[in-house]
């Protein structure tokens, strides 16, 4: 099991505040979608990854009425 703020590396550390932000900005799921890949770290050690639901439902209630507003012009 990965204890996250206590035993994290730097290199873990930096990408905790880059899930963060992304978290703070409702854009998670644009940068988890950039970061996936063969390489890429196991979903364990990302606390934060539940995160990119709440991002997809800002988007759409931020897009969909501005999409609507325009089609009603």
């Amino acid at each position: 099991m990965h204890l996250v703020g206590l035993l994290c590396l730097p290199v873990e550390y930096k990408q905790l505040g880059k899930h963060m932000t992304a978290g703070a900005g409702f854009v998670s799921n644009l940068m988890l979608w950039s970061e996936s890949g063969y390489f890429d770290n196991a979903a364990d050690i990302k606390p934060l990854l539940h995160l990119w639901s709440l991002g997809i439902e800002e988007q759409f209630y931020i897009v969909w009425p501005l999409l609507l507003w325009l089609a009603w012009k």
